[in-house]
C-alpha cells in the first residue's frame, strides 16, 4: 500500500498543476490509496531542487513521527497527513534563479492497518 496527494481544491492543498513561488507555503495533503489504511505520520522528507536538497522532516527513529524543521509542520487527522513548508529562496537559487523548474518532495509515511471492524492494529508499517 501506499499514499497519494490529495486534490483538496478549497482545502488549500497542492494540485499538482499549480505554481508556487518562492515565499510560498506548499501544503501537501497526504491520503492512504487502501481505505483499509490510516496514514499516522510522516517519518523523514526531503525537497530537492537542482543538485540542492534539504531536509523537511528530519528521521528521528524507525517507525516514529520525525522532526519537522523551522519551517516546516506536520499534522495528522482523519488518517490524512498533511504537510506544510515554506519555499526558502535556496530552492530559487538551485534552479539557476529562472522563473522554470521544479522541486521534488520524496519521503516516508508511516502507515497504520485498520481491520473492517474499526479497530487499529498496533503494528506500524513503512
Amino acid at each position: 500500500s501506499g499514499c497519494e496527494i490529495v486534490d483538496g481544491d478549497a482545502s488549500g492543498c497542492f494540485a499538482g498543476e499549480n505554481k508556487t513561488a518562492i515565499g510560498d507555503v506548499l501544503t501537501l495533503c497526504l491520503d492512504a490509496e487502501d481505505a483499509d489504511v490510516d496514514l499516522t505520520g510522516i517519518e523523514s522528507a526531503m525537497v530537492n531542487a537542482a543538485d540542492y536538497s534539504s531536509a523537511i522532516v528530519v528521521f528521528a527513529e524507525g517507525g516514529s513521527a520525525g522532526t519537522d524543521n523551522f519551517v516546516t509542520t506536520t499534522s495528522v487527522a482523519s488518517g490524512q497527513v498533511t504537510l506544510d513548508t515554506l519555499l526558502i529562496p535556496a530552492y530559487y537559487d538551485a534552479l539557476g534563479g529562472g522563473a522554470g523548474g521544479s522541486l521534488e518532495v520524496s519521503g516516508t509515511v508511516l502507515l497504520s492497518y485498520v481491520a473492517s471492524s474499526g479497530r487499529r492494529l498496533g503494528r506500524e508499517l513503512q
